[in-house]
């Protein structure tokens, strides 16, 4: 038996992370109307400790109709005169990583578009998996209809993560749910 204490290796005791934070690669540009595969936001997606393996990812789009100014509350359609919608200007939106089409918007009950009426764009059943102490990187694309550019001076859009706790879905290689974080958003509302 041993005459003394003897003490073993230390082990700290953490949680899975998965921060999610804005990418430089995608920058403002001007688009036409029918152009595809636009690039509207690159999200760069870090894991901490763990794999991570990511579920579903919820887009907040915004539009401002008149180019006017991007004040006020505007998701999903413009809050001046114009009450231009989003889902009429933007369609095939999905999430490209790679180069290679991650995942697709679900579609709405009315058609095609998967935009849905307050600007939201679900994508779900991603099933991403995300190694251990890394960061990917994934760009939104979508197509301009051939609708958009309803009025005289162009109409803005973009996207964001509006809360990225409650908007990305994602677990840990032992199936436990995990927060990604900030609690707030990615890229924001414009204005």
């Amino acid at each position: 038996m041993p005459a003394g204490t003897h003490d073993g290796n230390l082990r700290t005791v953490t949680e899975s992370t998965l921060e999610v934070s804005l990418d430089g690669s995608v920058t403002t540009d001007t688009v036409v109307k029918n152009q595809k595969d636009v690039q509207s936001v690159a999200l760069k997606f870090s894991t901490g400790n763990d794999p991570i393996t990511v579920d579903q990812v919820k887009l907040t789009g915004y539009i401002d109709g008149d180019a006017g100014g991007m004040t006020g509350d505007w998701d999903g359609q413009d809050a001046d005169a114009s009450n231009t919608r989003l889902k009429d200007v933007v369609q095939n939106v999905r999430l490209v990583n790679d180069g290679s089409v991650l995942a697709v918007g679900t579609v709405q009950a009315s058609g095609a578009k998967n935009v849905a009426t307050d600007g939201t764009v679900t994508f779900s059943g991603m099933n991403w998996d995300l190694l251990s102490n890394s960061s990917e990187v994934t760009e939104v694309w979508y197509d301009v209809s051939s609708s958009a550019y309803t009025g005289g001076t162009g109409e803005h859009v973009a996207f964001d993560i509006d809360n990225v706790s409650t908007d990305v879905d994602a677990t840990n290689d032992e199936g436990d749910s995990v927060t990604p974080t900030p609690a707030g958003s990615v890229n924001g509302e414009p204005g």
